[in-house]
């Protein structure tokens, strides 16, 4: 076993293909302006929602932390596991 173990493609799992995690980081709700005509307080019109597929949560938050520094998480979901048949592209 003379290769290092990559960290950037999914790993091999138990269901014969390759697997990992989804997992869905979400904003805080946005407070809502009481006059229509006025724009949302953050200037976004909805929270933002990103979706990470890695081997543990770790990875993820660390991903997330790494490729958004502003994101201010305030909940976490684990969506499942994403499998791929071995020898597909993205293997």
């Amino acid at each position: 076993m003379g290769k290092n173990k990559s960290r950037t493609r999914f790993q091999p799992g138990p269901h014969g293909g390759c697997e990992a995690l989804l997992y869905e980081f979400r904003e805080p709700p946005l407070q809502s302006d009481d006059e229509d005509d006025l724009p949302p307080a953050s200037g976004q019109p909805h929270p933002r929602t990103v979706l990470i597929a890695a081997e543990t949560f770790d990875e993820a938050l660390a991903y997330l932390r790494f490729h958004s520094e502003g994101f201010n998480v305030h909940t976490v979901e684990c969506l499942g596991v994403i499998l791929m048949v071995s020898g597909s592209p993205a293997d």
